[in-house]
């Protein structure tokens, strides 16, 4: 059932990132499209989905489906020039805040929580 979920929610996402990313996105407009998607302000919805991963996570569960949003993402991870190195950076951070804040349940305001979404914007538009 949780599977079921996890990739209701995946299909979900995956139609926000691509109405943002556009049209043969370059791997810098997929990072901003990530970042606006990832941290977007669905705060229920965001909670339910890390407590969902985490369940399949500790019950070793099937994650072909978290993997294959991974890698459509951000392929294998691999960056060879700096600016690679950079979005990657920068992709990597706005998992982790995701994480942090609803994972870990770390109070974070909205207004934190909107300053650190357009910090992670910021970057990448260098």
């Amino acid at each position: 059932m949780i599977e079921a979920l996890l990739e209701r929610w995946l299909q979900q996402e995956r139609m926000e990132f691509e109405q943002r990313a556009g049209d043969a996105p370059t791997l810098r407009d997929r990072v901003r499209a990530h970042i606006q998607t990832v941290l977007a302000p669905a705060e229920d919805t965001n909670s339910r989905l890390a407590a969902s991963l985490a369940a399949l996570a500790s019950t070793n569960s099937r994650m072909e489906g978290v993997m294959q949003w991974y890698a459509d993402r951000m392929g294998d991870f691999s960056a060879k020039t700096d600016e690679e190195r950079h979005l990657r950076m920068l992709f990597l951070a706005a998992e982790g805040a995701f994480f942090v804040r609803y994972l870990a349940k770390v109070p974070i305001s909205a207004e934190r929580w909107q300053e650190i979404a357009q910090d992670l914007q910021g970057f990448a538009q260098k």
